[in-house]
């Protein structure tokens, strides 16, 4: 339990701070969708690493494994959201699972890269990991993503946010059999690293 006070902490501070912003009648529709993404985010960290971490115990490359059908799972519901009509229940709803999704992955992958690399650069290979996140996936796909909405918007299509987001999101389901081929190697992978470290 004292490993979530932070989480709570975290969520008890912003929480105020929305409750101030919809006090000044600012953008209470942004402050409700923030507030959703952020709760949704909370749980879906604490709640990838501890359903990944059951996975890890009864297979090998168990945490990619739980990885790969999440993201199975949740892409459908994170691309039909897109044409729900807002304001409704459904469409809240599948918001908060995207949320929830967004951060699931994090905690096994994070503990999958530890896993397979030598003790010594641990710390560096994490580094690398957040690095390449951030300047290979974060960057580029909010770029294209701002670039197919604004050719969407400038040829004249309905809802171009709405299809610049999707078609970004659907490049999501390149990264599903990467991680069960990841997952298949993982076993290996792992003893050929103890063999190493053992010489």
């Amino acid at each position: 339990m004292k490993e979530g006070w932070p989480y709570l902490f975290s969520l008890i501070l912003l929480t105020f701070f929305l409750f101030i912003l919809r006090q000044e009648a600012q953008a209470p529709f942004y402050a409700s969708a923030f507030l959703i993404f952020l709760v949704a985010g909370i749980i879906g960290n604490y709640a990838g690493g501890a359903m990944s971490d059951w996975c890890h115990k009864r297979w090998k490359g168990g945490r990619l494994l739980f990885v790969a059908w999440m993201e199975l799972a949740v892409i459908p519901v994170t691309l039909v959201y897109r044409f729900l009509p807002p304001h409704t229940l459904v469409f809240y709803s599948c918001a908060f699972i995207g949320g929830m999704a967004a951060m699931m992955m994090m905690g096994p992958i994070f503990a999958s890269v530890q896993d397979l690399v030598p003790i010594r650069i641990r710390s560096t290979s994490v580094g690398m990991l957040i690095l390449g996140h951030n300047l290979l996936g974060v960057a580029p796909g909010a770029f294209v993503s701002g670039f197919l909405c604004d050719a969407f918007r400038d040829a004249g299509w309905q809802q171009p946010m709405t299809y610049g987001t999707f078609l970004t999101r659907i490049v999501g389901l390149l990264g599903v059999p990467m991680f069960f081929v990841a997952a298949r190697r993982y076993g290996p992978d792992v003893d050929r690293l103890r063999e190493q470290e053992a010489e």
